[in-house]
C-alpha cells in the first residue's frame, strides 16, 4: 500500500472514531435530557395534585350545598303549603261560624264599643285628654315653656274628688 492510501485510510479511521464519539455523546445527552424531563413531569404532577384535590373538595362542597339548598326549598315549600291549608281551614271555619247564625236567623253580636273618656273630676289635674287637647293659652305652661327641673304638678291645682 502506498503512503497516500495509508493517510486516507487513517483519516477515514479518525473520522469514523469521531463520529462514533459524537454518537455516544448524543446518546448520553439524550439520556440526561430524558431524565430531566421525567423529573420535571414528576414535579409538575406533585404541584398540580393539590390543586386538583382542592378543586375536587370545592366540587363536593358545592354539591353538598346544592343538596342542602334543595332540601331547604322543599321544607319551605311544605311549610307554605301547610300554612295555606291551615289558613284555608281557618277561613272556612270563620265563614261557617258567621254563616250558621245568619242561616238560623240569629243576629251577629255587636262589635266592641268606643272607649269613653273619663269624667273631668277623675282625670289627673292639668293633663287634658290626649286626643282633644288644645294648645296652651298665653301665660299658661305648655310642653315647650315648662321648666324641666320643676315638677309637673308645681303651681297647678290638684284634681278635686267628687263629693261623697
Amino acid at each position: 500500500m502506498s503512503g497516500s492510501a495509508q493517510v486516507f485510510l487513517a483519516i477515514i479511521a479518525v473520522a469514523t472514531l469521531v463520529m462514533a464519539l459524537v454518537q455516544v455523546a448524543l446518546i448520553c445527552a439524550a439520556g440526561l435530557l430524558a431524565r430531566r424531563i421525567g423529573r420535571l413531569a414528576d414535579e409538575v404532577e406533585r404541584e398540580i395534585k393539590p390543586i386538583f384535590a382542592h378543586l375536587n373538595s370545592i366540587g363536593r362542597d358545592a354539591s353538598r350545598a346544592a343538596a342542602l339548598a334543595a332540601a331547604q326549598v322543599e321544607r319551605a315549600d311544605q311549610l307554605f303549603a301547610d300554612l295555606a291549608a291551615r289558613v284555608e281551614q281557618a277561613m272556612a271555619g270563620v265563614q261557617h261560624s258567621l254563616g250558621a247564625p245568619a242561616r238560623e236567623g240569629r243576629a251577629v253580636p255587636p262589635g266592641p264599643r268606643r272607649r269613653r273618656r273619663r269624667p273631668l273630676h277623675l282625670r289627673p289635674a292639668g293633663r287634658p285628654h290626649r286626643f282633644f287637647s288644645a294648645p296652651p293659652r298665653r301665660g299658661q305652661r305648655g310642653p315647650l315653656t315648662e321648666n324641666p327641673l320643676e315638677p309637673r304638678w308645681a303651681g297647678r291645682p290638684l284634681a278635686r274628688s267628687p263629693a261623697v
